[in-house]
């Protein structure tokens, strides 16, 4: 793995030896811990939030360790490689996890079941990452036990990671190189804000209309039954002119969901604040302004209103699950939920 990114091509080696080093009495290949499947310390992974070819990896690697989550994984190959299976640095490192070749002499392995260790495939570079830092973490735990440093075990598994573990024994604890304390504070970031469900939102803060007061003709036919759908009316239809900007109702994690597009659109987007929270659904938009994954705030403009999908014209079909339900399931009325919060729809 490219540990760091921007040091130089001497203190890269350096640092990959001495991790290699602290590790040469570790197996490569680890027994992933009985209780590892409830012990996301992160929370409810985001599993939207990861590339769909890559999901099911990610979340298999993260059942390896109790310590090491799938979203500090996610987190991590976001910013190894921006999810790139191809990726390259200048330093060397190689695949969506970023290995250097010494280390993935050592740690890689045959996850996808193809006959051959390959780093640029992106199921033997993710299962053998995870590998790699639940070793580092093991190492972190024997350590705080021993007394040889001390501090918060996730914050150190990385450290080591980035610094190499004889730079965390040295220092007794997280060493204080800017760029280590910097890619501490980046993966834990976004493993909790972009790639974690729980508490990525504050739907008991800031609260805004979806569209602009004036932009819009309400036309209040949550409930109603017709031709036009299955069952009733699960939402709110807000008529305004393809094109006006759609606002997200709350903060949040943004997650486009293109299985739905056959009614909703391509272009379908729901805005997430916890695993069992409120959900809001914007459907028909004729374009999205977000990225799955992208964190926003009540009032920041999502998208623009269309009439794709199952419509008959321009306008915003909104709803809102407080729990977090699917369609059909846990839908309530937007205007009165709306109202509830102080708003005029």
């Amino acid at each position: 793995m490219d540990q760091g990114g921007t040091r130089t091509v001497i203190y890269i080696a350096a640092a990959v030896a001495t991790a290699l080093i602290a590790l040469v009495t570790l197996p490569a290949v680890l027994v992933a811990d009985r209780d590892a499947a409830a012990a996301d310390l992160t929370g409810e992974v985001n599993s939207d939030a990861i590339p769909a070819e890559f999901r099911d990896s990610v979340l298999k690697a993260g059942q390896r360790c109790k310590e090491i989550s799938a979203s500090v994984l996610a987190a991590q190959i976001d910013s190894e490689s921006g999810w790139n299976l191809r990726a390259t640095s200048p330093a060397g490192a190689q695949g969506i996890s970023r290995f250097m070749p010494g280390t993935w002499n050592t740690w890689g392995k045959d996850y996808s079941g193809d006959g051959r260790v390959d780093v640029f495939d992106p199921h033997d570079s993710i299962g053998s990452q995870a590998d790699l830092m639940c070793a580092l973490a093991r190492q972190v735990r024997d350590k705080i036990r021993l007394r040889v440093i001390s501090g918060e075990p996730l914050e150190l598994t990385l450290a080591a990671y980035n610094a190499g573990m004889g730079n965390v024994v040295a220092a007794k604890g997280v060493p204080p190189f800017p760029e280590t304390t910097a890619y501490i504070r980046k993966i834990l970031d976004a493993s909790a804000k972009k790639y974690s469900l729980d508490a990525i939102g504050d739907v008991g803060g800031a609260v805004r209309l979806p569209l602009a007061p004036g932009r819009y003709t309400n036309q209040h036919n949550f409930g109603r039954s017709g031709s036009m759908w299955a069952r009733h009316h699960t939402g709110n239809d807000f008529s305004a002119p393809c094109g006006t900007p759609v606002r997200a109702v709350t903060g949040g994690v943004a997650v486009a969901d293109p299985s739905q597009a056959a009614w909703a659109g391509p272009h379908f987007v729901k805005i997430l604040t916890g695993q069992r929270s409120t959900a809001t659904w914007y459907a028909h938009m004729g374009r999205a302004a977000v990225t799955s994954g992208q964190r926003v705030q009540a009032g920041e403009v999502i998208g623009y209103v269309g009439s794709l999908g199952n419509s008959s014209g321009c306008h915003l079909h909104l709803e809102v699950h407080p729990k977090n339900g699917g369609y059909a399931q846990d839908e309530v009325d937007p205007n009165a939920w709306l109202r509830q919060k102080g708003l005029r729809p």
